[in-house]
């Protein structure tokens, strides 16, 4: 009757101890990536659709969230305490263009309210004035820019800006 006893005790906990350790090999094995989504945050008449990094350029799609159409000066991108800019001439501005005409500018752009409009920029240009050959691959895990808008809301006489934080 001991040795039943015994034997009984045995299988169920080795059984207990045999799920919980499974349970738990499972859970390491299949563990969630915990990491920062990634984020858009726009100040400005407009808000960030969608947004992706390849290698050596960003892409970041807006919609106007305002009844007046806009018209869409310069882009301009600063990553790593850079500003495009400053880096030197006109070709280090992002390239504006409107999603839905196919309309591409680097100095105004007239995008209506309902329409979406995009910014790409070399992130390539940035680095040492724009020696770098080859594609370039984001350095760091997460990668923190903010993209300048240079905007007009149409009917009014002054040119505003707007800067949109992204967290890569």
């Amino acid at each position: 009757m001991r040795a039943q006893a015994s034997l009984e005790y045995l299988l169920t906990y080795s059984l207990a101890f045999f799920i919980l350790i499974s349970a738990i090999g499972i859970l390491i094995e299949n563990r969630p990536s915990i990491s920062p989504p990634d984020q858009c945050e726009v100040s400005g008449p407009f808000r960030c659709v969608e947004f992706a990094q390849n290698s050596g350029s960003l892409l970041v799609l807006f919609q106007p969230t305002t009844d007046r159409d806009l018209i869409v000066g310069n882009a301009t991108l600063r990553f790593r305490d850079t500003w495009s800019q400053d880096a030197g001439g006109s070709s280090d501005y992002c390239d504006v263009s409107n999603v839905n005409s196919g309309a591409t500018s680097t100095s105004s752009l007239t995008v209506g309210n309902q329409q979406r409009f995009e910014a790409n920029c070399s992130i390539a240009s940035l680095y040492a004035g724009g020696d770098i050959s080859g594609p370039l691959e984001f350095l760091e895990e997460r990668e923190e820019m903010t993209l300048r808008v240079e905007y007009q809301e149409q009917g009014l006489t002054f040119q505003k800006s707007a800067e949109t934080q992204i967290l890569i």
